[in-house]
């Protein structure tokens, strides 16, 4: 699609996935957190949670989860490769059970109170993770990799979504929602 800007992959730089231990095998029964999950908490929250009850509590509490890119959430950009460099959301990883991993965005799911969720210009390597925000009354998902429509029917509180510059398949699906539906 001539003229649409394409969505961005997500990195660390080397030294900060050392840092934050991504080179090293996850804990048994260990709960991935994203990184950029983890610089958004950060923001709305003014610091991490430093121990495992603290994550927990926080993702019970989250209502509005906004994942974008701005100079609050990455260091460098790559036009050329669509990359984008996070900034590392700390120096050190999380309290176990959970450990950062880059590939995926489950977490999400474990926010039960989550009404409006945004994902912005970013490449997500899975998005099943939709499946049980049962809560969400609002999505975006504008100029991601979002594909697969079916996933929007298990979403019982659904009012609208923003599915902008997506490359959509099964949107015949969309014919027979009740929700709004930005295309």
């Amino acid at each position: 699609m001539a003229g649409i800007p394409r969505p961005y992959f997500l990195r660390l730089q080397y030294f900060d996935m050392v840092n934050l231990h991504l080179e090293q095998t996850p804990p048994e029964h260990g709960i991935p957190i994203h990184p950029l999950i983890a610089l958004a908490i950060r923001n709305q929250f003014q610091r991490l949670p430093s121990t495992a009850y603290d994550w927990n509590h926080v993702f019970s509490k989250i209502k509005n989860l906004s994942l974008e890119l701005d100079r609050k959430t990455v260091c460098r950009w790559e036009d050329g490769t669509n990359t984008a460099y996070l900034i590392a959301p700390d120096e050190y990883p999380p309290a176990e059970p959970f450990y950062y991993c880059m590939g995926d965005w489950s977490v999400i799911g474990r926010m039960k109170q989550l009404k409006a969720l945004s994902i912005s210009r970013i490449c997500v390597e899975d998005f099943s993770f939709l499946t049980q925000c049962t809560a969400l009354e609002r999505l975006s998902l504008c100029n991601t990799n979002f594909s697969d429509c079916r996933l929007l029917l298990q979403l019982p509180k659904l009012k609208s979504v923003d599915l902008r510059w997506c490359r959509l398949e099964y949107t015949e699906v969309l014919e027979s929602v009740s929700f709004s539906c930005r295309l």
